[in-house]
Parts: C-alpha cells; structure tokens; sequence
C-alpha cells in the first residue's frame, strides 16, 4: 500500500506484547531494480507480485504505478496457489503465447515468474533444449537471488535483532543489535527492541529455505521433462510437416469447395486486414469485391467501394464519419450488425477473428424476417394505441398473480402510476374485507386459473379518494399447457355506481315523499274537513228555515265560527304556498330594521288570550338596549307565531313559556321560545321538521295541525341566512331557538 508521500510500501506488523505492536516500512525499488534485470530471451520479462496477485515489480510501468491485479493469469494463479513450476500462457502485457518458470516463497506468499515468448522456443527448436535449461538454471539463479536478497534485507537483520533479544532475556543486558549493512533500508536501520518478537516471526522465512530449494530443484527436472517432450513433439512436427503441407492444400480445395456452397455471402481477410477469399453470394452482393481480391486488396477498399456505389443506406450524407465507424467495429468485432441497403434488402453481418489474426466475415439476407418483424412492431404498436385510447385499461399477472403489466389508462382512471403497482396482488391494492364471500370467491377463481368477468372492488387513489373499480380477465397457458398468469382489463366504474346509489337514493326520496305526501294527504283531509265542516253546517243553519227564527247573537256566533275556520284554512293554505314557493326558491325577503322588542310585544298579544284558555303562563324575556334585526318583519313574525302556537298547543295546563331574545357574544340575533310541555324524542326531531311531517301520524292523534309550523319555520330562517336549533327532551320541554347570522345584527350593544 502507499506511504504518506504516496510511494508504493511493505509494511511488517507484530504484536511484541499486549498493548503494544510493532510496524516495520521496506519501499519496493530494491525489488524493482532486481525485477528490471532480468529477463530471458529477446522478448522476455520476469514479474514479482504479492500473495493477492498484486503487482510489485514489471516492466509496465503504469501497471506497476496501479499494482494491477493479474490474479488471473494462469502462472500468477498456480503460484498463488503455492505451486512451482513451469506453464503456458497468453500473455496481456505483450499479447503473444508465453512460457515462464514461476516460484512462490511459501512464509511472504510473494511470487516470481519469468516469461519468454513460445515463438523464440519454436524459432530455436533445435536449441530447445539448451534454452530450457539455461532457463530453468537462471530461474534457480533469480530465485536464489531474490532468496538470498530477501533474506539479507529482511531476515538477517532481523535475526541479529532476535539474538540480541535472546540474550537481554537470557540475562544478558548489554547486548546490542550490531550495525546493520549500509545497503540495508533505512528502516531496519531504526528497528530496536520494539522487533524483538515481530523478529521470531520473520526468521521463519529462512527455516523455509530448504523447501524452497527443493521445490526449485523439483520445478528443475519438470521443467526439464516438458522442454524434452516439447523437443520431441517439435521433432514429430518438423517430420510432419510435409506431410501437413498436401494437407493443407487439399484442405483450402475442400475450404474453397464449402464456402461457395455456402447460402450466405462469406469473407476470409488475413492478419494485414488482405482480402484473400471469398464466396459466389459475397461477390453476387458486393461486385467490386473480386477485384479487389485480385488486386490484393483490404477489407477498407472493399468497405469504400461499396459506399461510393450508394448502396448503403445509414452512409449517404455522412460517408467519411461511416467508414471510420464502421473500421472500429471491424477492428473490434463485438456482435452482429443489422444494415439496410437502398434497394430495401436487409443483411445481418457477423464478424470473427481467425486464430491467425485475420478475420472471417459472413452475411446472410434477412430481408423477409425484418419485414415480419417490422408488421409485427406496427401490430405490437397498434394493439398500444388501442389500448391508450380505449376506455378500459389493460393488466396482465405473472404466475404468482402479482401484476406484470399495466396500460396507460390505468394512470389517466386511478391516478396510480404503473410502477406502483408492478410487483403487487390485487389483494394489496383493495380497500376492502379479503374475508367477504365475493373477495373468497375470486380468490378461488384465481387459485383455480378460471377465467372471471365483473368483478368489483373498491380502491383508494392517490389522493384519497375510493373508486369501484370492475375487473374481467382469463388465465394464460404456454404451449405445455403450464399456467403463465392473467391478462385482462379493468374499468373504473365509479360514477356508475355512484349513479345508481344516487338513483336508489332518489327512489328512497320519491317513496318518502310518496309516503310524506300520502300523510299529508291525511293530515289535510283532516285540518280541511273539520274548518270546512264548521262552515258548512253553520252555513247550513242559517239557510235553513226551520232555524230562521235564530235570535242575532246566535246568528253572529254561527257566523264567528265560520269566520275563523275560513281563516284556520287560509292560514293552512298559505302556509303550504309558502313552503312551495320557498322550494322553488321564488320566496324574496322584504328586509328593515325591525324593533325586536315592539315585534315580540305584537306576538305575545295574539296569542295571548289562547295561552289564557289553555291555562299556561307566558312569560316575555327581552336583554336591555336591544339592536336592531335587519330582517322581513311578515316572515320573522310568522316563525314566532308558529313556534308559540306549538308551545301553547304541547304545553299542558299550568306549565309555562319563556319567550326570549338577547344576542350572543359573536353578536348573532337570537330568538328563543322554552316551553314546559310533553316534549320531543331526539330520535323524532328530524321528522318534525319535515314537511308535513308529524310525531304522532294517525287520524286519531291528540292534538292537530298539518305539521307545517317548524319546517315552515326552519325554512324562513334559513332564507334569512340563519337556523332553526330544537333542545328537547320527552316530559321536560323544548326550547327552539332561531338563530341568525352576525351581519344582521345593526349596532352593537351598548
């Protein structure tokens, strides 16, 4: 690793006692120069790594700068193995077949190898043998060397440190570390008695001396063996070699023979990129090639020939720039190339490199399969477009039923971008009980690969909101017949359903109102016929002659009542007017500053005297220094009537009414009725406020009205901008309070 300065440095560490280490540095240009000096044969090199396959010294420098990891080269492998010997191999530094002796040294795990290229061996075949064995002699001489080195700069220091170490324990305290060489690192000049355990370890190196030699001498007579068999078989290929040469040349009949039998066009360039054969199909394709061939021509001149004839299509325009493109891909061949020509022919061209450094080119016409492919890509995107555009989106499931797929309608319905939902189950994504029958049911559908229509589910979007979501898909098979997954499609089926929750709602309200209007119809047949009776049999008693004879105040007692039941059913038919016209929304305020206390003064003097005959007290309650209402006088006086009429009408003899006014302390105008009377359940409530609508509903009932006063009511108070709030409980009273908004209170309270 590197220092400080950033130099290349082995580091020793070892711990001499608890609590305490010691860290020796030793730089690497002692090695490096070692490694600069050797080297065997006119393109040889030697090598030093470490124990990982790191470089410590070649004859790349940048390699060497980086430490490259060449773990991988085959005599680095064996000796990080600890294996010793000889092998083959080729060469990335130089790019060519090696041979190399290599050695390890078995304590550091360092190793050195020595390559020589093969070819000088086969060059020099019948010194083989010599050259072999000078090799492994100057393997062995290195390896002594490095040995030698290694132990002088590493192990002997370091044993005169043990010794010294050795006798201070042994008693003898003046013992000194002698002065080590000065061609030794400067580190080992500063090692003391910090070294004196890390130096035990060190001093096993040289106790691996022996083997190591042994294992040199074993790698001497393998490497001797294999440079004999070699001989051997270099003597066999000489013998052969006439014999190979007929061959050979029957060999390149029968080649010539089979690539113009070939259907595809074929052809052979050398190591100098020569054209130097080629097929029938080639030439059928590319004319000028033959003469090109001819002429001994390269694969360039053929590659600019056919460019300057037109017929390449990605070239016009841009010719230069295409042929310095398309010289990189056949100069580094990586995979096939797929090219049109002008006359709307398609070719896949592949390109090889030959184990002689040439290059094999061949091409075949896929004219038919690119015009499949092109109308099948025009189907594939066909079938998108449709599905973009159609109001359903698309899915598809895998085996596991998780989703695989999604259209993009499925984003434009549901707000969830397909990614969201790659990778999920349908049961992921409901906002539902998986427990309910239908979800069970589905699931059995799936489980079972059955094909489904239909189904809905509610989901919950992004932003919150659920949707009915309705879903119909079929299981897919492959050809075995082995289960692929789902495919289908989905439709957000909310405003349908909201649709028909609205439409079953609206029936609900047309049977309520039917039910409502059938009630008021009874109520009414009731409220009309009894003031209608009244002024018919009175009506009735006058016209009569036999009763002709009646004195005036029995006549004007008679015509009283008719009076007042003609009234009673103006009042009853204004009331329902009202409502009708409020409905409508034709019912306009006619708005002033009222005087609340002069209004409720008015209220309480005309139905004073039937609170006296019925026997209830009423009481006025009205906060000082009132101000103003802006409101409709008619309309307000028309709610306090209703809510007093009821009060007096549910309020048994001697119980009592409080009428009220004062304003709050947001400043809202509030007018209040609080009776004594039997009261309403909470549950009742909303039904007395509904038109016509009544606690009591029977013909029969104990008091009358066409329940019309409080919706009535409600209804003019919230015209106003204001609200009609019931307190009740059965048996205690109610107290109905309007209340309006704070703009119509005029003034504030002093």
């Amino acid at each position: 690793m590197a220092d400080g300065a950033g130099q290349e440095t082995i580091y020793l560490i070892n711990q001499i006692q608890p609590g305490k280490i010691a860290i020796a540095a030793l730089g690497l240009d002692y090695i490096r120069n070692i490694q600069k000096s050797i080297r065997f044969g006119k393109k040889g090199h030697s090598a030093i790594v470490d124990g990982q396959g790191n470089i410590m010294a070649h004859p790349n420098l940048e390699w060497q700068r980086q430490m490259k990891n060449i773990a991988k080269v085959k005599p680095v492998a064996k000796m990080m193995a600890g294996e010793t010997g000889v092998t083959t191999f080729y060469s990335p530094a130089v790019k060519m077949d090696m041979i190399s002796g290599f050695t390890t040294v078995p304590t550091t795990g360092w190793g050195i190898m020595v390559p020589q290229p093969l070819s000088e061996l086969e060059e020099n075949a019948g010194g083989v043998k010599r050259a072999a064995l000078a090799l492994v002699i100057f393997g062995l001489v290195v390896a002594g060397v490095i040995s030698w080195l290694l132990s002088g700069l590493l192990v002997r220091p370091v044993e005169a440190v043990v010794q010294a170490a050795r006798e201070i324990e042994d008693g003898f305290l003046e013992a000194r570390v002698p002065r080590p060489s000065p061609h030794a690192p400067v580190e080992f000049q500063e090692l003391g008695y910090a070294f004196n355990a890390m130096a035990r370890d060190i001093g096993t190196v040289m106790l691996q001396h022996d083997r190591i030699q042994n294992e040199l001498r074993q790698a001497h007579d393998e490497l001797e063996l294999r440079v004999q068999e070699r001989t051997q078989e270099l003597t066999d290929e000489i013998a052969e070699r006439k014999k190979a040469e007929d061959s050979v040349r029957r060999s390149e009949e029968r080649f010539r023979g089979a690539i113009e039998s070939m259907q595809e066009g074929f052809a052979l360039f050398d190591a100098d990129d020569k054209l130097v054969a080629l097929n029938d199909e080639y030439r059928r394709v590319s004319p000028v090639a033959q003469n090109i061939l001819e002429k001994g021509g390269t694969f360039e001149d053929v590659f600019r020939a056919n460019v300057a004839r037109g017929v390449i299509e990605e070239a016009q325009g841009r010719e230069e720039e295409f042929i310095r493109e398309r010289m990189e891909q056949h100069n580094n061949p990586s995979g096939p190339i797929i090219r049109r020509f002008t006359d709307g022919t398609w070719y896949m061209i592949v390109e090889s490199k030959t184990p002689e450094g040439g290059t094999a080119i061949s091409f075949i016409d896929i004219t038919e399969l690119k015009l499949a492919e092109e109308a099948l890509n025009a189907s594939r995107m066909r079938f998108k477009d449709y599905a973009e555009v159609a109001s359903d989106w698309f899915w598809e499931m895998d085996e596991e039923l998780r989703f695989s797929y999604f259209s993009g309608r499925n984003f434009q319905l549901t707000g969830y971008n397909p990614e969201d939902l790659i990778g999920k189950t349908r049961a992921e994504l409901a906002n539902e009980n998986l427990e309910d029958p239908r979800w069970r049911e589905h699931f059995a559908d799936l489980l079972a690969h059955r094909p489904f229509r239909d189904f809905s589910y509610q989901l919950t979007n992004p932003t919150g909101e659920v949707l009915h979501i309705s879903i119909s898909g079929t299981p897919v098979f492959d050809a075995d017949g082995e289960f692929q997954g789902y495919r289908g499609t989905g439709t957000n089926v909310t405003s349908q359903v909201k649709s028909e929750e609205a439409l079953r709602e609206a029936m609900e309200e047309a049977k309520f109102a039917n039910l409502a209007k059938t009630e008021f119809l009874a109520n009414m047949s009731h409220e009309l016929r009894t003031p209608l009776n009244s002024v018919i049999g009175f009506s009735d008693l006058l016209m009569d002659e036999k009763t002709s004879s009646l004195g005036p105040d029995k006549a004007s007692e008679y015509v009283l009542d008719i009076n007042n039941s003609g009234k009673h059913l103006l009042e009853l038919i204004n009331d329902i007017l009202d409502i009708a016209r409020i409905e409508r929304g034709l019912l306009e305020l006619n708005e002033k500053k009222l005087d609340v206390p002069l209004l409720m003064a008015s209220c309480q003097r005309l139905v004073y005297d039937r609170a006296f005959d019925a026997g209830v007290e009423l009481k006025t309650e009205v906060s000082k220094a009132l101000p103003p209402l802006l409101a409709d006088e008619l309309r307000i006086k028309q709610i306090l009537l209703n809510l007093l009429s009821n009060a007096i009408k549910f309020t048994p003899q001697g119980g009592s009414i409080n009428f009220k006014a004062d304003i709050d302390e947001e400043e809202h105008f509030q007018l209040s009725v609080a009776d004594t009377g039997i009261g309403i359940a909470p549950e009742h409530i909303e039904t007395a406020l509904t038109d016509f609508g009544q606690v009591d509903g029977t013909l029969a009932r104990k008091y009358d009205g066409a329940g019309l006063g409080l919706p009535l009511s409600k209804k003019l108070a919230e015209l106003h901008g204001g609200e009609l709030i019931i307190v009740s409980k059965p048996g205690s009273g109610t107290t109905v309070t309007v209340r309006f908004p704070s703009e119509r209170t005029i003034g504030t309270v002093s």
